[in-house]
């Protein structure tokens, strides 16, 4: 994780009274952790809060809060695809893809143990 420059303008204040501030409702300490260190996945993309650790507790400003949201809520109505991260492999990636033989291999029919017949195959065998 690469650490946030502290803010020039704004307040520090605890990470779970921002979101319950901003919100009206508390959520669990452990959502507020994830938005800090993982971020909230919206549409294959990680969106994170910029948060400071200060001793044993997490910290955000107002600003940065709602920069998470608005960064959420753009994701989530955008219409343009091309920016999911699903559409777009490292080179390395599809490397390892293509090495593992998981990319551009043909389909096979599915393996039955007993294969069907069809109604007149069946009655053809009976005469």
């Amino acid at each position: 994780m690469t650490a946030a420059k502290l803010p020039e303008t704004g307040t520090l204040k605890p990470l779970v009274k921002v979101v319950e501030e901003r919100l009206g409702k508390r959520f669990a300490p452990s959502t507020c952790w994830r938005w800090a260190t993982k971020g909230a996945l919206v549409r294959s993309r990680r969106i994170k809060l910029k948060c400071w650790k200060v001793g044993n507790a997490w910290y955000t400003t107002d600003e940065a809060f709602d920069e998470f949201v608005q960064a959420q809520t753009e994701r989530a109505v955008s219409t343009d695809l091309s920016e999911d991260d699903t559409s777009e492999r490292s080179e390395s990636t599809e490397r390892r893809l293509q090495e593992a033989g998981l990319l551009d291999r043909p389909r096979r029919p599915c393996q039955r143990s007993k294969p069907r017949r069809c109604k007149e195959q069946e009655d053809d065998t009976t005469d």
